[in-house]
């Protein structure tokens, strides 16, 4: 599913950023091999392989509920903060696909109705 969701991300013009998309497609191909790894220790009865599976999967366990604590512990300020920084950091091009994408106009304008788009248009370059 990994693998899937990194290729379409790949694909898709919303993520462009191509270590993350890299990073989602390595994540899915490494649980991919430790899988086959298991699977093959459990059909041979190996309990070394099957050790060392149980042994990956505990710290693969470990590193996904320090991140969950993490992401949880981020306050809402922080949060937008990050937004407001990454939003800084993309190029003009970014942001303009990103903004016909969600029919918005800036960072922190969440409407770009007919109406505010007579009053006041969305800069092609922001």
């Amino acid at each position: 599913m990994l693998i899937c969701l990194g290729t379409e991300m790949s694909n898709s013009n919303r993520v462009t950023n191509l270590p993350i998309v890299g990073g989602i497609v390595a994540c899915g191909i490494f649980l991919v091999l430790i899988s086959i790894v298991g699977i093959y220790g459990a059909a041979r009865h190996h309990q070394v392989l099957l050790f060392f599976y149980m042994i990956i999967l505990f710290l693969v366990f470990i590193i996904q509920f320090s991140v969950a604590c993490a992401c949880l512990s981020v306050s809402q300020s922080t949060e937008a903060n990050l937004a407001l920084q990454g939003w800084n950091t993309l190029s003009n091009r970014s942001r303009m696909d990103i903004q016909e994408s969600n029919a918005c106009c800036n960072f922190t304008k969440t409407t770009n109705s007919e109406l505010d788009q007579k009053l006041s248009p969305c800069p092609l370059q922001v």
